[in-house]
This record gives C-alpha cells, structure tokens and sequence, in this order.
C-alpha cells in the first residue's frame, strides 16, 4: 500500500513538473516580446518624433532684389529676368544694384572695413575706387584677388577702371569684359557693344582677353548665365 502511495506521489509529481516546464516555455516567448516592447516604448520616449520640416530655398528672399521689375525686355549685367538667372548671379558674386549704390556712396576706410569683414562686392567696389583715386595697380591687384576667386562681377570692375581712367585704355577695358563673357555671361558682350567701338578695336580687346584668361581666371569653367 505504501508503495502505491510512494509510486503515485511519484507519478504526481512528475506531471506537475512537467506543466510547470511546459508553462515556463509559453510564457517565454510573451516574456521576450513584453521586455521587447517595454524596450521600444522607452526608446520613443528618449527620442522624439521628428516631423518633416518644409524645404526652404535659402536664396529666396535674396533672389527677389535681382528680379527686374519694369522695361524687362532687355536687362542689365545687375538685373534678372528670372530665379535662376538670380541664383546664378548669387553664384557668381554680382551684387544688386541697391549694393552698388550703397557702397559706392562710402569713403575708402567704410569699404575697407566692408572689405576686410568679407564682402566681395565692397572689394570690387574699393579695388575700382583705388584704382581711379589712389593707386591703379593696387587696387587692380585687389581686384585680381577677386576675379581669381571666382568673382565675375569684378571683371566689370577691372574694364571701368580702365576705360574710366585719365587716359583709358580701349584693348584692357574690352578685354576684361570678353572674359567675363568667356566665363558664361552673355551680356558682357552687350556691353562690349554699347561702347561703340570698331571691329579692329573689338579684335584686339578679344585677343588680349585670350592672353589674360589664364593669368585672371585660372581653373575656372564657363558656366552660361540662364537666358530667360
């Protein structure tokens, strides 16, 4: 008889453990994906949801100063017919003509200051006043430093203070406006035209430019300017 208690406990036993394993693997996996998901929520609430911002064009308030306003049909070096053309102008340093004006009202220590705190268009502005007031050759090579930096702006700049000077010279103002037109913008070469001169004239300010290109915009590729 007390062996048929002993057996039977035995046997009672062994089912409980049985159930209890069996119990233990269930409930792992719910275990697993419970901690899993504890891990996750934790995870969201360290690191917030970030919405998605709407793209800004950086330049578009900027762009607005360039855009020609009235007698569009035919602009000048300093006015945009349209965005791109603006951004292109941005690119390449040309400065609005509110700037201009701005600037040119300054005396040279104001653009100096302009100059030294980094803006190209006070540069193009101070190299041309010095120049044709102070010196020619430094504020020529105050002018080289920014066509070399990729400013096309100052190749109009380095033609006017040649022309512009006491005694102009023809070859140097029309040669520096047919690299401007070299490195894409088409209406340098309107200005060349504007001047009224001959074609021998004309020809030799081309050749010159192709002895000058290397020597002020070396590495630079030609990027047109958007006709629009």
């Amino acid at each position: 008889m007390k062996s048929k208690i002993f057996y039977s406990g035995l046997l009672l036993a062994t089912l409980l453990g049985g159930c209890s394993k069996d119990t233990e693997q269930t409930a792992s996996p719910d275990s697993t994906v419970a901690t899993r998901s504890a891990t996750e929520e934790s995870l969201e609430i360290r690191t917030p949801p970030t919405s998605p911002r709407p793209a800004i064009s950086p330049a578009k308030e900027d762009l607005s100063a360039y855009i020609c306003r009235k007698d569009c049909f035919t602009t000048g070096p300093l006015e945009a017919k349209s965005e791109a053309e603006a951004a292109w102008m941005v690119k390449h340093k040309y400065p609005t003509q509110i700037e201009i004006d701005r600037l040119g009202a300054m005396s040279l220590s104001e653009l100096e200051h302009e100059y030294k705190a980094g803006n190209p268009t006070a540069a193009v502005v101070l190299g041309k006043k010095i120049s044709l007031e102070r010196n020619f050759f430094e504020g020529q090579a105050i002018l080289r430093d920014q066509t070399m930096s990729g400013n096309t702006y100052a190749f109009y700049a380095m033609s006017d203070s040649y022309l512009e000077k006491s005694q102009p010279n023809l070859v140097e103002g029309i040669a520096f406006l047919r690299i401007a037109y070299l490195l894409g913008d088409y209406k340098a070469a309107r200005e060349i035209g504007n001047l009224g001169l001959t074609s021998v004239e004309v020809a030799a300010g081309d050749a010159r430019a192709l002895r000058l290109l290397s020597l002020f915009a070396a590495g630079q590729q030609p990027d047109p300017r958007p006709e629009e």
